[in-house]
């Protein structure tokens, strides 16, 4: 990962994005689940990362944007 407060999420999501892309397909109707966690340097606790989107089209944005802008909860 980069370490740059401004490219780091952006490349995350990118790469979320192109493995849903390449596993998934992205047109149409689909839900997706997403589960991990991402660790900080210096952090006391990773962020996880727990929730499921459905969508008609474009859930693979959603959920890469959700991975790249985490909700707290």
């Amino acid at each position: 990962m980069v370490n740059n407060p401004l490219l780091s999420p952006l490349l995350l999501q990118l790469a979320v994005y192109s493995a849903i892309d390449a596993t998934e397909r992205t047109v149409g109707a689909s839900s997706v689940r997403v589960t991990g966690e991402v660790e900080f340097q210096n952090a006391p606790a990773p962020v996880r990362l727990e929730n499921m989107f459905a969508a008609d089209n474009g859930s693979a944005m959603l959920v890469s944007l959700s991975a790249a802008v985490p909700w707290p909860t």
